[in-house]
């Protein structure tokens, strides 16, 4: 094997022969240029949907930048691979990857003094938020947000808006739905402001949330019927489950127990159908709902009425998350 693109294509190759003679002909290359040929070995088992061998190539490649000090290399390689590691669940190695470049950051031209540690802190603390660790969660919020109140004007609305967003959900989780409430509130005028659909039925469905657990019921079934209007007008179709959650909360502060069985069941398929992940505190939310209505029910009066949330149409599950 001669040239680079030799040598990439039989690093990510099926073959182990192949792989073994791309090996030895990476050997015979300076560091520099062995740690280049990682990365884009590292690209194209990425480009493979290969995300283990795309993160072991380019490891590989951030030890040899890291021995070269190459400052800019190093962070170019870290802004990869962290994604990776997040796309893994991999909380551990996403945080000490992006760690590692906020100390970079002072020396690096490749990552943007505002934008990069933005960007850095609200995964840090959406980490510490599944992790658990609410105060380091509640840090890392405040700073992304302080640093994304610099960025440009769409940057800067497009940010805080997720983050303000995560801050009522983080303020929720720990059971303090007035502090959760007046979050979601700011973050639904942003998101108006911004003009975009998507997240205004997003956190109307997280208001409904907050409304249901304050025992505010009016309230709650106001934003769900405006979020499901949304949705309908936008075929925002991936956003039910959210809605489905949220009626299912309601149900469940009501003691409508048959009605969270089946809003429980809806849910359940159409995120299936969508291929939806839910978000932490829709999945906490789901645990809890999911245990008291089961508790509330006979197992065959849950599964009759899980059955039937589970084969509602499009129309009767809008119906059931409006009803």
């Amino acid at each position: 094997m001669e040239t680079t693109n030799e040598i990439v294509r039989g690093l990510c190759a099926d073959s182990d022969y192949l792989r073994t003679q791309a090996e030895a002909a990476l050997k015979q290359r300076g560091s520099t240029v062995q740690a280049q040929i990682l990365q884009q070995a590292g690209h194209t088992a990425s480009a493979q949907d290969n995300p283990v061998l795309c993160r072991v190539y380019l490891d590989r490649a951030l030890i040899l930048w890291r021995q070269e000090d190459d400052v800019d290399a190093l962070a170019e390689t870290l802004g990869q691979v962290w994604e990776v590691a997040l796309s893994q669940g991999d909380y551990a190695a996403t945080r000490a990857y992006l760690e590692e470049g906020l100390e970079l950051v002072p020396r690096s031209t490749r990552l943007d003094a505002t934008s990069f540690p933005a960007g850095a802190h609200f995964w840090l603390g959406s980490i510490a938020q599944e992790e658990g660790d609410y105060n380091r969660a509640r840090e890392h919020y405040a700073l992304s947000l302080h640093l994304m109140e610099q960025l440009g004007p769409g940057e800067r609305l497009d940010g805080s808006q997720i983050v303000v967003g995560l801050q009522g959900s983080l303020a929720y989780e720990q059971g303090d739905y007035a502090a959760a409430r007046l979050l979601l509130e700011r973050s639904l005028a942003l998101a108006r402001q911004e003009g975009t659909p998507h997240k205004i039925i997003a956190v109307l469905g997280d208001l409904c949330l907050v409304a249901s657990r304050e025992n505010t019921f009016p309230a709650a079934e106001a934003f769900l019927a405006k979020a499901v209007a949304l949705i309908r007008e936008h075929a925002f179709w991936y956003l039910l489950p959210l809605l489905l959650l949220a009626r299912t909360r309601l149900a469940v502060e009501q003691a409508d127990w048959e009605m969270a069985a089946r809003a429980l069941g809806a849910e359940d398929k159409f995120r299936r159908l969508e291929g939806e992940e839910r978000v932490l505190h829709w999945k906490s939310e789901i645990s809890v709902c999911l245990q008291a209505t089961r508790s509330a029910l006979s197992e065959s009066a849950f599964e009759a009425n899980w059955q039937e949330g589970s084969s509602l149409t499009l129309e009767q599950a809008c119906r059931i998350a409006e009803s």
